[in-house]
């Protein structure tokens, strides 16, 4: 029996992943069937938690998450749904003109911590 449930998503981490969301070589391939199945997609954007303080970041990078990237993938995709999961910090006003430009993005505030 298939089950069917009502929200479908894929989230990518470009810092674990070590991708820039906009690289049409490692990304668009699985961006495309994304938007053909009509998945809303996630991006973990900005810092991450996994490598402060370790030897060499645990090889993370995370210039690979700053929100400016999607802004690209929003342009070349404007009918896929994309969240930039976090604030983006440090990249906060980034992640947010790039929001406010293309419809077909948002983000979640998950992680935020006002002061």
């Amino acid at each position: 029996m298939v089950r069917e449930f009502g929200v479908r998503d894929f989230k990518f981490h470009p810092t674990m992943q070590g991708i820039f969301p906009n690289d049409r070589n490692a990304c668009y391939t699985v961006i495309e069937g994304c938007t053909e199945e009509g998945f809303i997609t996630l991006f973990h954007a900005g810092q991450t938690g996994v490598g402060p303080g370790m030897r060499g970041g645990m090889g993370m990078r995370p210039k690979c998450s700053n929100p400016m990237h999607l802004d690209d993938v929003a342009a070349d995709f404007p009918d896929l749904p994309i969240v930039h999961a976090h604030p983006s910090v440090p990249w906060t006003e980034e992640g947010l003109a790039a929001e406010q430009h293309k419809p077909n993005s948002c983000h979640d505030i998950s992680g935020w911590s006002p002061k």
